[in-house]
């Protein structure tokens, strides 16, 4: 696998660009399992604005991939296919993996909760019949918003915080795990 090198875009997008990137995202879904079978991986990050494709971004996607693949090649899960995407509504990949939807759901849910990053990435688990594994069938709680202890769901819906603050939180904890990262390379 290869990362894009193609560098952010930096360009602010609209409700109905949003609304066929996620259908195109769905359609993908289909064609992946389809043709792959086993379950599926679809990786976004939690991004927000009007500009999802920025430098932030680039940043939490490779985190988010190498930590996916840390996973995978730590359970000795075979990967069938794998491929990224990075467009200026989002960045995204995709893993096909030949094992049973529950148990990857599980590693993905338990990577979300113990990256440092982990909060940033959107890591869905489709089963091979394309139906999307969720938090409440692992009796977990929704996630919390980025900013304060409410539900992320009711932060959104209200708009409670403000686009430029939720970066400005996105961009703190980058550098905050940046700076860990560093130091943990230092000391090997």
């Amino acid at each position: 696998m290869e990362l894009m090198s193609q560098r952010p875009t930096n360009l602010r997008i609209g409700l109905t660009q949003m609304l066929a990137a996620r259908e195109d995202r769905v359609t993908r879904q289909r064609i992946w399992l389809q043709r792959y079978g086993g379950s599926l991986i679809s990786f976004c990050i939690n991004m927000p604005g009007e500009i999802k494709d920025n430098a932030e971004a680039h940043q939490l996607q490779t985190a988010g991939i190498l930590a996916v693949q840390q996973v995978l090649k730590a359970q000795g899960w075979p990967v069938t296919a794998h491929a990224v995407w990075r467009a200026i509504t989002g960045l995204e990949a995709f893993w096909s993996v030949p094992i049973a939807a529950q148990r990857l759901k599980s590693a993905m849910i338990q990577l979300e909760q113990q990256h440092p990053l982990g909060r940033l990435f959107d890591l869905d688990v489709l089963d091979s019949n394309g139906r999307s594994l969720s938090r409440r069938e692992f009796d977990l709680a929704p996630r919390r918003c980025l900013i304060c202890d409410e539900l992320a769901a009711v932060c959104g819906r209200s708009r409670r915080h403000s686009s430029e603050a939720l970066l400005a939180h996105i961009r703190q904890t980058l550098r905050t795990y940046s700076t860990q990262e560093q130091h943990h390379v230092c000391t090997l």
